[in-house]
């Protein structure tokens, strides 16, 4: 780029906009660029237009420039931004405008210039009468990371015709209202005929724009907005619309639209509706102010959602995924992030420890180190293998993670702390984890503690807590397709199971209670996968209907029947697997059929009739959410154990629960009083200190039930050290 940038320089209290005057025989612009200091655009009331777009590679057209002729000067332009200034100037509307686009109204030669102007990069998406989102071309190049390649690679996108598919999706779902309305809409739209158009849909939410940080608040932010790809375009609330009817047709013909495609442009429509709902500005409801992700303090969405949610997204900067969603954060959360200004030269690793410190002090919580269950190292790409790694209880939010509107306990609905993505029509939910409890929590005092080292970058956090127990025995998960793709489980062997080293007599003859107590586990406790209610009893009648349909063979059924009963191949594995897991002086098997196969019928006398679901229906089979609120065993078996890819778990005193997938034998579980979930911590080299693994759910001690411990003198409270 040019060294002598057109024009004066700017602070954060103005920005530049352009607006094209004449095109050249060269294919070239000229054009007029003045500076506006914002008071002036809210005086003069000056309107105009701004661009969002990926920059690709960064590479300059070496014939296409922008040419001002006040002031004077000249500016070459991005190569995928050619087609994009024609299009404006063949638009009449759109040439009369005044222009922002990153690359030609700030100055790229300047960093102090463009610290100032990224910062008010939410102001100006917010100010901008539309802002036109350019998707390219409909024939164009993107740039992807393909499957085992360390490289990326340039490869073709055709989405041919997708915008004029998309505004038919839209327009004729908005006709289907109904529960039957909408059947028969994902049924028609979904069918084979229309194989050629979603495959042209699914290139188009295949393009980089959708999984790029700084580009969620520019689609945001705006009062209006349009995408464009090629001359066709869709306002967004279309586009969602359609986004929509994409999810329809999936759950009707999941073989042929899979979550994964259209992932990253449906996790954008529900933060859009997110964004809507915090925008209104009528007094909330009872059930509003319980809503995690509205904060009732200030505008806004909680942080720690999203950074999750998007915890797919890329950035070329780690410290972008704070500043990149900035503009959508309630003040809390802007509370928690410090002044770009003051990270200059700052490591990732300083920046990520300080937020959990500014998290803790600013909510009184430490449930964030929580997510350092998926967002750690293991997760981290190769091509950042060579930066230290953080602490075991700093999330690290260089990791790439599959999309979850609910990923952790932690993000349950009803805390208020954290927070999650599920649909803004779900109300929160009356059930909470709080394993320490009330009393107990106001005992947390934690203390974060530096190296040696002249890095500033907290090493240590050392809290109050209680042990609760070891890990013994460990359910397996191999032939289970989990969601999580770390390298600490990147081989089945990893995932076998672990038989108890000892046989515990505290969990006694098998009893309705404890395969209550592992069905209560294998749901995390909860109803629904948003966490917000508790289970009931229909789990276990469930529960133990599906074991029956495992341990007994089906052959002798009449075939009508056979398809029936046939159990879900996602449970069938994993029972099968783990028919012989020593649950005390019996294994899971013998402990089903002990009820199953009893005569005692006082066994059954208080368990509810189950809903006999012995399989997921198809409509599921696309692994989407599920926005109905299917709420049986069945469902909830699969999101703890496939999509949280948690293991049942036995303690040293028979505590039954759910641990991480790379849990150990000999780890331990653990209640810190800063944070509402125990954690499996392992120890490290035979010191006083600890790392945590994650989470883990404990049937009995979630909800302050260790006070009467601590009270009785069975456990005492201790400075627990995490490294």
């Amino acid at each position: 780029m040019n060294d002598s940038y057109p024009g004066p320089a700017i602070d954060g209290t103005s920005i530049r906009l352009f607006t094209l005057k004449q095109k050249t025989d060269d294919g070239s612009f000229e054009a007029e660029m003045e500076n506006f200091p914002f008071q002036k655009l809210s005086q003069e009331a000056i309107h105009f237009n701004a661009a969002s777009y990926t920059w690709g590679k960064g590479r300059y057209s070496p014939s296409i420039t922008l040419k001002f002729k006040k002031p004077p000067g000249k500016l070459p332009v991005l190569e995928r931004l050619v087609p994009f200034l024609d299009i404006i100037w063949e638009h009449e509307d759109l040439k009369k405008k005044w222009w922002w686009i990153d690359s030609v109204c700030i100055n790229q030669q300047d960093n102090t210039e463009k610290t100032e102007q990224i910062d008010i990069m939410p102001e100006v998406y917010t100010r901008a009468e539309r802002v036109i989102v350019w998707l390219g071309e409909e024939k164009d190049m993107e740039w992807k990371m393909l499957e085992g390649r360390q490289e990326e690679v340039e490869v073709e996108s055709d989405c041919t015709g997708a915008i004029s598919f998309m505004k038919t999706l839209a327009k004729a779902r908005a006709k289907a209202r109904g529960r039957e309305a909408k059947m028969q809409f994902s049924r028609k739209w979904s069918k084979g005929d229309y194989t050629d158009q979603w495959v042209e849909v699914l290139q188009l939410f295949g393009r980089n724009w959708w999984t790029r940080w700084w580009t969620l608040q520019e689609m945001l932010l705006p009062k209006h907005a349009t995408f464009y790809v090629g001359k066709e375009s869709i306002t967004r609330d279309a586009l969602n619309m359609a986004v929509f009817a994409t999810w329809l047709c999936s759950k009707a013909n999941g073989s042929v639209l899979k979550k994964q495609q259209f992932e990253a442009a449906w996790n954008r429509r529900r933060l859009c509706q997110w964004w809507q709902r915090s925008q209104r500005h009528t007094k909330p409801s009872k059930e509003d102010t319980q809503v995690l992700s509205h904060d009732e303090e200030g505008e806004g969405v909680s942080l720690l959602p999203i950074l999750s949610y998007l915890g797919g997204h890329n950035t070329k900067e780690p410290q972008d995924r704070l500043y990149a969603c900035l503009g959508l954060v309630n003040q809390r959360g802007r509370n928690v992030i410090p002044p770009r200004k003051l990270t200059h030269g700052m490591s990732v690793q300083l920046l990520y420890t300080n937020l959990v410190e500014s998290f803790s002090e600013q909510y009184g919580s430490l449930d964030i180190i929580c997510f350092s269950h998926i967002f750690n190292h293991y997760n981290v790409s190769n091509k950042q293998e060579d930066q230290p790694e953080l602490p075991s209880w700093v999330p690290d939010w260089r990791a790439q993670v599959r999309s979850s509107a609910v990923p952790l306990m932690a993000s349950q609905s009803a805390n208020k702390d954290v927070g999650n993505c599920r649909p803004p029509r779900k109300n929160s939910g009356d059930a909470v984890y709080d394993a320490p409890g009330k009393l107990l929590r106001l005992q947390s005092n934690p203390d974060f503690c530096k190296g040696e080292d002249d890095s500033g970058v907290y090493k240590y956090l050392t809290e109050n807590g209680v042990v609760l127990d070891s890990v013994n025995g460990l359910a397996g998960l191999q032939h289970i397709e989990t969601y999580c793709k770390s390298k600490a489980c990147g081989t089945g062997a990893r995932h076998a199971i672990i038989q108890a080293k000892s046989t515990s007599a505290a969990i006694g003859e098998p009893n309705i209670e404890l395969l209550e107590k592992i069905c209560r586990s294998l749901a995390l406790g909860r109803k629904d996968k948003y966490l917000g209610k508790r289970a009931n009893r229909n789990f276990t009648s469930q529960f133990l209907f599906m074991c029956y349909a495992c341990v007994r063979n089906i052959e002798g059924i009449d075939p009508i029947f056979q398809t029936w009963f046939a159990p879900d191949p996602v449970f069938k594995a994993w029972f099968e697997q783990n028919r012989t897991l020593q649950l005390g002086i019996h294994t899971l098997e013998l402990a089903v059929k002990s009820i199953i196969d009893s005569d005692d019928q006082t066994l059954f006398t208080n368990l509810p009739h189950g809903f006999l679901q012995t399989r997921l229906p198809n409509t599921l089979d696309s692994d989407f959410e599920n926005e109905d609120g299917l709420e049986t065993f069945l469902q909830r078996f699969h999101d703890t154990v496939r999509k949280m890819s948690r293991r049942l778990m036995v303690t040293d005193r028979g505590y039954v629960g759910m641990a991480p997938c790379r849990a150990r034998q000999g780890d331990v579980v653990a209640i810190l009083f800063g944070c509402r979930i125990p954690l499996v911590l392992r120890r490290v080299d035979d010191q006083d200190a600890w790392q945590v693994i994650g989470e883990a759910y404990m049937d009995g001690w979630m909800n302050g039930e260790v006070e009467t411990l601590v009270d009785s003198g069975e456990r005492e409270i201790k400075r627990i050290r995490l490294v």
